[in-house]
């Protein structure tokens, strides 16, 4: 076997096209959504999931999120600031930590409302800390924000794709997309989301 030409081919496959996963993430309910919401039941949840689902296994979410780089602090392991370091986190490595649990079973609570939105005042839509696998959400914060132009389950979603991503570890730091980790996640699942329903790709309205 010609190892020189195995190397080099191994080597163009790592660092050239689109460095897409193998791997896939299935999120998923562990029990019934606890819902205060009349409109919001476990159909609405498995609709929403399996968006959330599909936004990370997207060549889409992935070209785009592993193109990025963030700063340390992100990091944390509970609800508090991460620590501080000159270090950055490459996009590849969130990645690596949104896919890492392939089979996710997700608490899902839905509230009505958090901080009740004023106007166009649409406030928190939620919260999660890491590694806690349960997400609450404010369906009123939610549909302020998103309602006006996306079906309620796409707009969940987007917000369970950003939920998710504190808990796998990342915590906001400005709540800015240029150096917030989850804004960033739930900027991109937006874009994607909306683009795919105004497009009527199939993708997405399969699951609707």
């Amino acid at each position: 076997m010609n190892y020189k030409l195995l190397l080099i081919g191994l080597f163009i496959y790592l660092i050239g096209g689109e460095n897409h996963q193998n791997i896939t993430v299935t999120l998923a309910r562990n029990g019934s959504i606890r819902s205060s919401v009349n409109t919001i039941d476990d159909r609405v949840a498995d609709k929403a999931l399996k968006i959330a689902s599909l936004v990370f296994n997207s060549p889409e979410f992935q070209d785009s999120i592993i193109k990025l780089r963030f700063p340390y602090q992100n990091h944390c392991r509970n609800c508090a600031k991460g620590s501080r370091s000159p270090e950055k986190i490459l996009g590849q490595v969130i990645l690596d930590s949104l896919l890492r649990d392939q089979s996710p079973k997700l608490i899902l609570n839905m509230l009505p409302y958090g901080k009740k939105p004023r106007g166009n005042k649409c406030f928190g839509l939620g919260k999660t800390c890491p590694d806690t696998y349960e997400i609450t959400s404010y369906h009123d914060n939610i549909d302020c924000l998103m309602g006006h132009e996306l079906p309620f389950a796409c707009a969940y979603a987007i917000h369970l794709c950003h939920e998710y991503t504190h808990n796998v570890g990342y915590c906001h730091t400005t709540n800015d997309v240029e150096t917030d980790v989850a804004e960033a996640v739930g900027e991109i699942a937006y874009d994607l989301v909306k683009k795919w329903y105004n497009t009527k790709d199939s993708r997405l309205l399969n699951l609707l």
